[in-house]
């Protein structure tokens, strides 16, 4: 299978205990790195996790690395921890593996979890109130 979008797509997470500090870490970024333009998002997908997230979108490992100083640099002033994954790894992860392992062109390593990821898909696009 042809991984497309999905192998080029990243995400740079920093988590962050509320929805306040994911705010002062948007005016914190903005402030020492005013050149940069943020693609993302924040918040939470899961009302039940006790902690937020700001997420920055890159489409090249290039970008990653030239956004992921900038990121821990006040991730660090914030006590937040950075985490850079696929961007897709929810939920092609379940499909292909970690994230690591996957390769532009590659096999449904687990075939029998198609079925709960479309499920899944429908939920996240469709179903949600």
């Amino acid at each position: 299978m042809d991984l497309g979008p999905a192998w080029s797509c990243w995400k740079i997470a920093v988590i962050l205990p509320d929805l306040d500090s994911c705010w002062q870490f948007l005016e914190l970024f903005s402030t020492r790195h005013p050149e940069e333009y943020v693609y993302g998002k924040f918040g939470t997908g899961q009302k039940e996790r006790p902690t937020r997230a700001v997420v920055f979108h890159a489409d090249t490992k290039e970008r990653v690395d030239e956004l992921l100083p900038k990121v821990q640099e006040c991730a660090v002033s914030m006590g937040g921890p950075v985490q850079v994954s696929r961007a897709c790894a929810n939920p092609y992860g379940e499909l292909f593996g970690p994230w690591p392992e996957w390769r532009p062109q590659m096999p449904v390593r687990y075939p029998k979890r198609v079925p709960a990821a479309v499920r899944h898909l429908r939920y996240v696009l469709y179903d949600r109130s």
